[in-house]
């Protein structure tokens, strides 16, 4: 693969890591109290649960499409950047109040 191939491929991947998080915990900002007054939150479980199916089968995916080019982790690694980078900008807005 080309420099250029590569770029691309880091590129489209971290987009792919970011917009599943976005799509799965992205949107909910609210705690809220279980059967026994417990706060909990903010991410309810099926939320959590399809966050990492959709992760880990785009991130397959991905690695699969890749796994015969000169590259084949660069897939594997590239969602969790964008991922994770949302993640973190989003996670002190939600746990410091």
């Amino acid at each position: 693969m080309s420099n250029m191939s590569l770029l691309v491929v880091f590129g489209l991947a971290s987009f792919v890591g970011a917009a599943t998080w976005l799509l799965w915990c992205g949107f909910d900002t609210t705690y809220y109290l279980d059967a026994d007054g417990n706060r909990q939150g903010p991410y309810r479980t099926w939320q959590v649960v399809g966050c990492g199916i959709t992760y880990l089968a785009l991130t397959a995916a991905g690695a699969y499409y890749f796994f015969s080019r000169a590259a084949p982790t660069h897939p594997c690694v590239c969602p969790r950047n964008g991922f994770r980078l949302l993640a973190h900008l989003d996670s002190p807005s939600r746990h410091l109040k």
